[in-house]
């Protein structure tokens, strides 16, 4: 039986530039980056919404081990045709690009075809926000801030190997519940705040959760890690979310939202994204948007 796609799903930048804002005979993409964007999570969030698969091999630009740690696809390999070598193996491959120029990504699950490929990939992002085309060059980084930004860690420095060994858990929400007292726990630690227990059996949290409380970040009172994006892009939110039914909440920054920022209640969704760049490298975890 020939081999071909299956299913196949595209997300796309979060931003779109608002016409008004543009010069004489300017244009734009139709979809721009949005600060925390970049190839790695657009990837993810569009094979995210295909069946899971053993195998995945993505194209440049984006994070091989980022990738693979987030889905929890056993192997992935990066090629310069991710399509064309996905087709020239056995079983369901996740195929995964991002064709240059568009601020997309498709993702494509390949393998035995009994039927005609779909017509065209299914489209998971949200609606875009408008922006200024000033608003959108700053997103992209493409304007550089006012002042140069230190990359040394000023704050609170999490070596690299150790934000490495707790990515799993971060990327995809696995917390703890105290096999004692019953406790549940996320992050995970190693030992239980309420009881002190050592024993703890693994705790997926959904990635639906709803905002408990949140606060706008404004100048001067961003970490280190995060000064460069207040430099560029203002004020950002952070909030408290919760799994009432998992009796679960943590702190995490908030993505996609306006000054008006979230609603008490609010059902987010949680989006793997770019946080910063420290010591050269791009850290990511995860952030919660507005649920779809």
């Amino acid at each position: 039986m020939p081999r071909g796609v299956l299913d196949s799903a595209r997300a796309r930048g979060a931003l779109a530039v608002d016409p008004k804002t543009l010069e004489e005979g300017a244009s734009w993409p139709e979809r721009v980056l949005a600060w925390d964007e970049d190839a790695t999570t657009l990837a993810i969030d569009a094979a995210s919404a295909l069946a899971a698969a053993a195998v995945a091999v993505v194209g440049p630009g984006i994070d091989a081990e980022t990738f693979r740690v987030a889905l929890d696809v056993p192997r992935v390999f990066a090629a310069d045709d991710p399509m064309g070598v996905a087709k020239g193996m056995t079983g369901n491959v996740l195929a995964v690009g991002c064709p240059p120029g568009t601020s997309s990504a498709v993702a494509a699950l390949v393998g035995e075809a009994a039927g005609p490929e779909p017509a065209a990939p299914r489209d998971v992002s949200p609606a875009p926000r408008m922006v200024s085309s000033m608003r959108a060059l700053q997103e992209s980084r493409a304007v550089p801030p006012a002042e140069e930004m230190p990359d040394a860690p000023m704050g609170a420095y999490v070596p690299w190997g150790t934000w490495n060994e707790d990515l799993p858990a971060r990327l995809r929400l696995v917390g703890q519940r105290c096999e004692a007292c019953g406790r549940a726990i996320y992050p995970p630690r190693g030992a239980c705040p309420a009881c002190r227990g050592t024993a703890f059996a693994p705790l997926p949290l959904p990635r639906d959760a709803r905002v408990y409380t949140a606060t706008r970040i404004g100048r001067g009172g961003a970490p280190s890690e995060f000064a460069l994006e207040q430099a560029q892009v203002g004020a950002y939110w952070v909030g408290v979310v919760e799994w009432p039914e998992q009796d679960v909440r943590v702190i995490a920054r908030l993505a996609g939202f306006d000054e008006g920022g979230p609603s008490i209640g609010q059902p987010v969704r949680a989006l793997v994204r770019r946080l910063f760049v420290q010591e050269g490298k791009a850290r990511y975890g995860v952030k919660f948007g507005p649920a779809p």
